[in-house]
């Protein structure tokens, strides 16, 4: 993933933004799949957040979600910061499970998920904050797999600004302070797993020196 916040600690010339794993800006579509078209509704998503311009459960929601979820904790529990899935757990919403990637390089979790969740989570993304444009990345690529079989990936550019009300410390705003957020991404859905053992794989690369990786060995039930 990449922010602004952490753009310096990776070395990366996008100063203004922040890049996580399984996450930066504006590939073409024929690279990574679909562009998602993002709509204008207003309607409560999360907890704290008075005003989110997309409905919940689109694949722009979603993405605007997944960042609330990631700010949403700390950075001693943080999902994302987490390198075994001690904390996969934390913060999760009713309707979707989350995965996290990493903030550059590989990670490898296990942890158990709900029955009847659908699985929600980048191969690669950049949010950015106080309505910073997120600028293109043509070279950037993502690529997910379940159980071994591909997964269509998904590119959504949540360009319209939503809020973002963290704890203390988290890795996307730092802050409990309100933020203003864009998030751009390459993400894949899993409809809800059938109960048991199962193993999803996702990475991305900006197209240049960043690369990141996770795996997770995930038992629904």
């Amino acid at each position: 993933m990449l922010s602004r916040l952490e753009s310096d600690d990776l070395g990366s010339s996008y100063a203004s933004c922040h890049r996580t794993q399984s996450f930066p800006v504006m590939p073409q579509p024929y690279d990574l799949g679909m562009r998602v078209s993002v709509r204008s509704h207003v309607r409560l998503a999360f907890p704290g957040v008075s005003i989110f311009p997309y409905p919940p459960s689109s694949f722009e929601g979603l993405a605007a979600r997944w960042v609330q979820w990631v700010a949403a904790t700390g950075p001693f529990r943080n999902p994302v910061m987490d390198t075994t899935g001690r904390y996969a757990h934390r913060r999760q919403p009713s309707d979707v499970w989350f995965l996290g990637g990493s903030f550059g390089g590989s990670v490898q979790r296990h942890c158990a998920v709900p029955a009847g969740r659908p699985l929600f989570f980048p191969a690669f993304n950049m949010w950015c904050p106080h309505g910073t444009y997120i600028p293109p990345m043509p070279g950037a690529k993502g690529q997910a797999f379940f159980d071994g079989q591909p997964l269509p990936v998904v590119t959504v550019d949540a360009s319209e600004l939503f809020e973002v009300r963290g704890a203390f410390g988290n890795p996307v705003t730092r802050s409990r302070r309100p933020v203003q957020m864009r998030v751009w991404g390459i993400w894949a859905r899993v409809n809800p797993p059938s109960p048991g053992e199962h193993q999803v794989e996702f990475s991305g690369t900006d197209g240049h020196q960043f690369h990141v990786s996770a795996r997770y060995h995930i038992t629904v039930g």
